[in-house]
């Protein structure tokens, strides 16, 4: 496996650990984070947790179906720092 691709995997884990300690956290005390967390919860479980790790195991399956490489490892490289920049400022900037 490429290691671009376990860095999909491994982001998108983090994501779903951080936002499933936040609803932890709420969930033992609601005062300690502000009540639109949940909504930051759900941005990070979606577009976070879930769409990460569906980008980083369809790099790697994908051209092995087809049985051809992928056009160009750079773009799939910078197409990682694009979406992980785009979903933290989604998740944090228009939910805080």
């Amino acid at each position: 496996m490429h290691k671009r691709n376990r860095l999909y995997v491994t982001i998108g884990l983090i994501y779903g650990l951080v936002s499933g300690l936040l609803m932890i956290v709420q969930s033992v005390d609601p005062m300690l984070i502000p009540e639109n967390v949940t909504h930051v919860h759900g941005h990070m479980m979606l577009l976070g947790f879930v769409l990460m790790t569906i980008d980083g195991v369809g790099l790697h399956v994908l051209p092995r179906f087809g049985g051809y490489p992928l056009r160009s490892e750079r773009i799939a490289t910078i197409q990682f720092w694009l979406a992980n920049a785009g979903r933290t400022h989604i998740t944090w900037r228009r939910n805080l």
